[in-house]
């Protein structure tokens, strides 16, 4: 009859040695067993609810962002139009919030990627097929078309239907790729030169001594502001670019 292990003390090593055992037998598994259709496909939509919920997570971060400005504009200049310290105060606040919720998005997008990239290895381990006749072993997530033109697209390889370049030549919308990172860095850009905007045009309208700076007219007041909010907007756009564009990657489905 074999000992409990739990009695008056447990017999860590026993546990630790049954462990092994179980690690020993997982790895062992025939080649056969590995790719179990019914433990992919539940590992893949596994894989799927992840994306969506990363994705939802997106979306409500955009929308409390550009939210929250509107109420912070409004409320700078209807409820306290002649306190040019709250409007500082506000500024400062909401720039340290929204500078959060971009830190935020930009390692969501990292692990959004991540998901994306495991949805299409589980694809092509599958063997899903793709929708058009060169599609080959391609599923819902595989087979995203980029944003190019028809004239582009007609002009790829077989080869790069399958595997479309990473950086396009993807269409323009105002002179801006149709990328999401693209899309992003412009809210969140925005979002915090407006903070800055505010916080700089209630920083100049603070009662100061003399010498630190002349007291200025309202018009100039306002423009040095905003040329100050434009600079920090497209600062943050860059450097939100910049990190779309250097940070780790997964590798494509079936590349080292």
């Amino acid at each position: 009859m074999a000992e409990p292990l739990f009695g008056n003390a447990i017999d860590y090593a026993r546990i630790e040695g049954m462990v092994s055992q179980l690690v020993g037998a997982i790895a062992s598994k025939p080649p056969s067993l590995v790719d179990d259709p019914v433990a992919l496909r539940v590992e893949y939509q596994v894989a799927v609810d992840i994306i969506k919920l990363l994705t939802d997570i997106r979306f409500r971060c955009i929308v409390f962002v550009t939210a929250v400005i509107t109420a912070a504009v409004t409320f700078a200049n209807v409820a306290t139009p002649g306190d040019p310290g709250a409007r500082a105060a506000v500024g400062v606040l909401g720039f340290i919030a929204t500078l959060g919720i971009t830190i935020y998005e930009l390692r969501n997008s990292q692990l959004y990627e991540a998901a994306m990239h495991r949805a299409k290895t589980l694809e092509t381990r599958l063997q899903m097929k793709g929708s058009s006749p060169d599609g080959g072993n391609a599923g819902l997530f595989g087979e995203r078309p980029p944003y190019v033109s028809r004239d582009v697209w007609a002009g790829f390889t077989a080869k790069q239907k399958r595997e479309p370049p990473r950086n396009g030549p993807f269409m323009p919308f105002w002179f801006v790729s149709v990328t999401h990172d693209h899309g992003l860095a412009l809210i969140y850009g925005a979002a915090l030169g407006t903070w800055v905007y505010l916080f700089a045009v209630g920083l100049l309208a603070l009662p100061v001594p003399a010498y630190l700076w002349p007291d200025l007219p309202l018009g100039y007041l306002r423009l040095i502001s905003a040329l100050v909010g434009i600079a920090a907007g497209v600062w943050s756009i860059y450097q939100f670019l910049k990190h779309n564009d250097t940070r780790l990657k997964q590798p494509r489905p079936g590349m080292s």
